[in-house]
């Protein structure tokens, strides 16, 4: 039988159930407040509703390789996004080459030994099948993330939907707790980036249908530390570790070449892998490319820096733009015109960088970064404008950058976790104002919400019922113990309105809303009936069923805004500032039900007088900041909790200062090209201008 004429048949005997107790109790049931009509219709919508719920969520479970195929879609946007980032208003990158360097366990493929960018992804594919681990290496600044973003796209481009190639995905290692299992890290990793459930995401990495592209081994330990408890160590023993069938599974790796060695030092290697290395960018090949970017407007102004080259190939200033971050580095910065002039002067002279180079190698890396904050700056606010001064922006990132380089060199973790070097995740960046007054600072805001909700309406009445008071007092002991259990890094869920563009979301959504709906108003009726039964009142049955419609509604639709709306299989394009989105969404939805209990609280207690009064209003009023305290006090939206207690923390005041619109802020650096996104997290362009910025505070 087929899965079709099964369900069919549970479905049908499932509706002929409901239909016979329908029958049955037909002629016992009489009309009065509660129509008998409407409660079969219900209870069995209830039974529907449950049994379409298991079939959607079977449904979602299946397709892995369908999955892939929409995650392959979703990555390629963000992949080619992040490489027009990296190469700025340059669309064609250098050519960078590289060598194969020979490994312990790996030859090297028909005697290639050389190979360029353009040539990646051809030099990966030609791997052994099933042994495609890959190794990049490289000094700063020599283009291993363009390396490895032109592998992952000529992959995707070569990708065919159907037939279950893996998908690559760029994370950073840096992110990566030793204690945590790798496979584990790679699911989480898939659930942050692309909201993704977390079945969703296991199908993908135990199938193998993700190729992990792991950038950031040099970045895991401060100062180059790299001996054999260090967090490099353990993870390339955690690489070794993950395998597909009997042998290793593909991957990629992305490492400086100092970091490496060190790690070839204490005989720690990635186990069958290849290895490359690339090469610094010769003088001649950064002569062709700036002529190439400089020839459709005034070649003629870099003639003095093309003579360098020339006269002097391994020069200061030859080994100054020898890789190609300074070299993009150099060209943006002097070809900046100034629209301020009628006919846009270029504002400075190409012939300066022949004179830094006077002062030898390590200058020409200084002057160019010093100059491409102000100029990127200055460019961006006259193209988009935007409220801050050049100074602002200096400041702010100064005070980013410090804070990655002292996680990094000082090795941070807090409560089991490592603080990353590199990464700005707005809902992880609370430890830059300390350890612990922004933990502090986010209890006393649960508290002041508490206080907000319950003292202030019951100065208003003229009786306090004792019940309401011992409730009360209850509520906020219970609170206070919530809060010093709460998680140090909070894990809300991913709620987000964009999916109601897929079927099942909305489907989803509107099947939890009949769920917590007829569900809340049985449990509110029977609740209603037992409390009259005993008390003798009939005012408490004829409140609850004239109020009690406005509590199920918005029961329902909370219920169905978790279940709707929270992660699935399908993947998302995941900005930095859309978990601080989601957490916000998560908050509010879960106050719902704070409000309800709160408000049901308040009923009870002013039932004894047949009325409720004239203060119903306040103290309705005043339950929405209880409610969202209570959501909060109950590990509810603490990501955007922790994130205000940051604003709070960073105000001038602190040692540490930064803009009040943080998340605007960064996303404005993003548009400049200061910042770069990775996955949900924001970081420095390069890491040699987050370097510059941490060493050179002073504008």
């Amino acid at each position: 039988m087929g899965t079709r004429r099964r369900l069919l048949l549970l479905w049908m005997l499932t509706a002929g159930l409901f239909l016979v107790a329908a029958v049955r109790l037909w002629p016992k049931l009489k009309l009065g407040d509660i129509d008998p009509l409407g409660g079969v219709a219900g209870t069995i919508s209830l039974g529907v509703a449950i049994f379409a719920v298991w079939d959607v969520r079977r449904q979602a479970a299946m397709g892995t390789v369908e999955n892939a195929d929409r995650l392959a879609l979703v990555v390629k946007h963000e992949e080619s996004e992040a490489r027009r980032q990296l190469l700025g208003d340059s669309h064609k990158p250098i050519d960078i080459g590289f060598r194969l360097r020979p490994a312990p366990d790996h030859a090297l493929p028909n005697n290639l030994n050389a190979g360029s960018l353009l040539g990646i992804v051809d030099y990966f594919e030609d791997l052994e099948p099933g042994k495609r681990r890959l190794v990049i290496l490289g000094e700063p600044g020599a283009g291993k993330t363009v390396l490895a973003l032109q592998l992952v796209l000529e992959l995707l481009n070569r990708r065919e939907d159907g037939a279950g190639d893996a998908v690559p995905i760029r994370l950073s290692l840096a992110s990566w707790p030793p204690e945590t299992d790798f496979e584990q890290w790679l699911i989480r990793s898939l659930c942050d980036m692309f909201g993704l459930s977390k079945t969703a995401a296991a199908q993908l990495v135990h199938d193998r249908r993700v190729l992990p592209v792991l950038d950031g081994l040099d970045e895991m330990d401060g100062a180059g530390r790299t001996g054999y408890n260090s967090r490099a160590r353990q993870a390339v023993s955690a690489i070794n570790n993950y395998l597909s069938g009997t042998g290793m599974a593909d991957l990629v790796v992305i490492c400086r070449k100092k970091t490496y060695r060190g790690l070839r030092d204490i005989k720690v290697l990635a186990q069958e892998a290849a290895h490359v290395e690339i090469k610094s960018v010769s003088a001649e090949t950064a002569r062709q490319f700036i002529e190439w970017r400089t020839k459709a407007t005034d070649p003629g102004r870099w003639n003095s820096v093309l003579q360098e080259l020339a006269a002097r190939p391994h020069g200061a200033l030859a080994k100054g733009l020898s890789n190609p971050w300074r070299l993009t580095l150099a060209l943006f910065v002097y070809e900046h015109r100034n629209s301020g002039s009628e006919a846009g002067e270029w504002s400075r002279d190409p012939n300066d960088l022949v004179q830094v180079a006077g002062r030898g190698q390590a200058a020409i890396g200084e002057h160019l970064h010093e100059l491409y904050v102000p100029v990127a700056t200055d460019l961006h606010l006259r193209t988009r404008g935007g409220p801050y001064s050049p100074e602002q922006v200096h400041g702010w990132l100064v005070a980013l950058a410090s804070n990655l380089n002292d996680n990094s060199a000082e090795n941070r973790v807090i409560d089991g976790r490592p603080l990353s070097g590199t990464d700005i995740a707005p809902l992880e960046l609370w430890p830059i104002a300390g350890e612990r007054m922004p933990l502090a600072v986010a209890k006393l805001q649960t508290y002041l919400l508490l206080f907000i909700g319950t003292v202030p309406p019951l100065m208003f009445e003229d009786r306090v019922p004792g019940s309401l008071v011992l409730t009360w007092l209850f509520l906020i002991t219970f609170a206070s113990y919530r809060m010093d259990k709460a998680p140090t890094w909070p894990d809300d869920r991913h709620l987000s309105l964009r999916r109601l563009r897929h079927r099942e979301s909305r489907v989803m959504l509107f099947l939890g809303f009949v769920i917590a709906f007829v569900g809340a108003l049985a449990a509110l009726f029977l609740l209603a009936f037992v409390v009259g039964f005993f008390s003798g009142s009939e005012w408490v049955l004829r409140n609850a069923l004239q109020n009690g419609l406005a509590g199920a509604l918005s029961f329902g639709l909370s219920y169905g805004a978790l279940i709707g709306l929270k992660a699935d299989k399908e993947a998302l394009v995941v900005r930095p500032k859309d978990p601080l989105r989601s957490s916000l969404f998560f908050a509010l939805v879960m106050t719902v039900p704070g409000v309800i209990v709160i408000g049901a609280i308040l009923t009870f207690a002013y039932s004894g007088n047949g009325d409720l009064g004239a203060g119903l209003s306040l103290r309705l009023i005043a339950a929405i900041p209880a409610g969202m305290g209570m959501a909060f006090a109950f590990g509810s939206g603490l990501g955007v909790l922790r994130y205000l207690s940051l604003l709070i923390c960073t105000r001038r005041w602190n040692r540490v200062y930064l803009p009040c619109r943080l998340g605007r802020f960064l996303d404005w650096c993003y548009g400049a090209g200061l910042l770069r996104i990775s996955g949900t997290s924001y970081q420095f362009r390069h890491r040699e201008l987050q370097d510059h910025l941490a060493r050179n505070t002073v504008t």
